[in-house]
């Protein structure tokens, strides 16, 4: 069967053996498109489609305001922009769009995984279901975004056959949690990655800023890791944390790395012994080897030696207050000079300073006795005026 320029008002039924919509199809209603064989759709419009072909589904342009469901062994999708979900019971799926695209549930035809996977959009690629629900049946997916692959409050969920392998890409962030099988990651190049599984993680290729990844089981195995700022890698037993802005000890991390060498490498597993590049190791605590050699000391001694060297670098005054009968240290009447300063100033003095009761000047009266001072002249504390017993001077400040 085969259509040029359509439109339906209402819903638009169909069942033959092969349909080939050369020009547009658009349909007020629902498009239900049943095929024995093939079908072939240059552009359609509608509000939810269903189409379902033994054998191939190739759409190159579909404007659908709500839900595309469909069942093949191959679909081609070249172009959509969909309001709703795509759901597909399918053994190969391509997907192309400049737009969004929201995930609902995809799965296999002839076997319970589909075989290859693989979805570019322009812009994000989201998790259209509002629970954990699975919402990827697969075996190999590659998934790329100009912007995000789900998000972090919803992340995608695979559920993963034997002999997996995932790809992924997006300029901003990505967020994914596996069931099933061990997770075997070609590439992952992003700025933002989170990470979760039930099962091993096994990274050919890692590039991003920040990575937070995690597994209840004790593997994780990265073979090329470029991490830009921070990351995070924790099994069931281990947590090692990467820094490369600070060398400040983390204390909840058995390992801490700074990515000096790198792209590295690191294969944790569920022994004490991680093997990693020992030059990016910061430190690691005491029951924890890297290459079978402890390498570096515990947090206990690395915070002794950061201590150490913060009193060594501490700058202190080269002198200490002049203590004398003759001169006397004025000090402000700004408030900004809290009491406990001014008490250590005091203290300084020996008790040199006197109110003008003959009271001597302590943390409770001193701002009071300044305050309340001839305020004809005002002196630093810093600076330094030379007093005699019964000068003029002294009268006028109402001290001694």
């Amino acid at each position: 069967t085969t259509i040029g320029n359509a439109s339906v008002d209402k819903d638009f039924t169909l069942s033959a053996n092969d349909l080939e919509v050369t020009d547009k199809l658009t349909v007020g209603g629902n498009a239900n498109i049943d095929a024995v064989n093939n079908v072939s759709i240059a552009d359609v419009e509608t509000n939810n489609a269903n189409i379902s072909a033994s054998e191939k589904i190739t759409v190159d342009n579909a404007n659908i305001k709500g839900d595309l469901n469909t069942e093949a062994k191959n679909i081609i999708i070249n172009e959509i922009n969909l309001a709703g979900n795509i759901n597909a019971n399918v053994d190969n799926l391509a997907v192309n769009t400049s737009n969004d695209i929201n995930i609902g549930s995809i799965a296999g035809n002839t076997k319970d995984y589909t075989t290859n996977l693989e979805i570019n959009s322009d812009k994000s690629i989201f998790n259209g279901l509002d629970s954990d629900k699975i919402n990827i049946y697969a075996q190999s997916i590659d998934l790329n975004a100009g912007d995000k692959i789900s998000t972090m409050d919803n992340p995608l969920n695979f559920m993963l056959a034997n002999g997996n392998k995932l790809s992924m890409s997006s300029d901003n962030s990505i967020a994914i949690s596996t069931n099933g099988e061990s997770a075997n990651y070609a590439d992952i190049i992003t700025s933002q990655i989170a990470l979760e599984t039930n099962n091993d993680i096994n990274i050919d290729n890692l590039k991003v800023n920040n990575a937070e990844i995690k597994t209840t089981t004790n593997n994780i195995n990265i073979g090329n890791m470029d991490i830009k700022t921070s990351a995070v890698l924790e099994t069931a037993n281990k947590r090692v944390v990467v820094n490369n802005t600070s060398l400040k000890p983390i204390i909840d991390s058995d390992v801490q790395m700074y990515l000096t060498n790198q792209p590295t490498y690191i294969h944790i597993n569920g022994s004490n012994n991680i093997e990693t590049n020992p030059v990016n190791v910061v430190r690691n605590n005491q029951h924890i080897l890297i290459l079978q050699d402890n390498y570096y000391n515990s947090m206990n001694s690395t915070t002794t030696a950061s201590a150490e060297a913060n009193i060594k670098n501490t700058k202190v005054g080269e002198k200490t207050i002049e203590k004398t009968d003759k001169l006397l240290y004025t000090i402000s009447t700004a408030h900004n000079y809290v009491q406990s300063v001014i008490g250590n100033i005091i203290a300084s003095q020996n008790r040199l300073v006197k109110t003008y009761r003959g009271d001597d000047v302590t943390q409770q009266n001193v701002m009071d006795t300044i305050n309340n001072s001839v305020k004809s002249q005002i002196y630093n504390v810093n600076q330094k005026k030379e007093v005699s017993e019964n000068s003029e001077e002294e009268n006028k400040l109402g001290l001694l």
